[in-house]
């Protein structure tokens, strides 16, 4: 049985985008969180091993960075990491965070303009089920 987590802010917005994972990712455990203790839960969450974590809609703390960079390092190779959000966050840190999760990143209105584009050769698979997800729910 796979074991995922969903981590998610626990204002509006990251309610809704929680219960999206949910639905994404039936069966996970559930943890609220925010941008500066993220570090802390993704590192109790790495001692479980989960096989899936998907983080939706925490902003990048910038005096926290290196620990969240830490703390995503702390889990196993096996576990696939996803990372969901539309705050800013420099080009460095976006970079730094793409390359240890799958990381969906939007700011703004972006995400509902892609309906007219064709995004199945510009997303990965999950950025695509994710786009469709957020236009599509009723």
């Amino acid at each position: 049985m796979t074991k995922s987590v969903v981590l998610s802010h626990g204002d509006l917005d990251g309610i809704t985008s929680g219960a999206i994972a949910l639905l994404q990712f039936p069966g996970s455990a559930f943890y609220f969180t925010k941008p500066s203790q993220v570090h802390q839960d993704l590192f109790r969450v790495a001692k479980d091993k989960p096989d899936i974590v998907h983080i939706s809609d925490i902003a990048v703390n910038s005096r926290k960075f290196e620990n969240i960079i830490q703390a995503l390092d702390s889990f196993p190779e096996a576990t696939t990491i996803y990372w969901t959000d539309h705050h800013p966050m420099t080009s460095k840190q976006k970079r730094a965070l793409s390359s240890r999760v799958d990381l969906f990143h939007e700011v703004g209105p972006l995400i509902v303009n892609w309906t007219n584009l064709d995004i199945r050769s510009k997303q990965s698979a999950h950025q695509r089920q994710w786009a469709v997800m957020v236009v599509e729910y009723p």
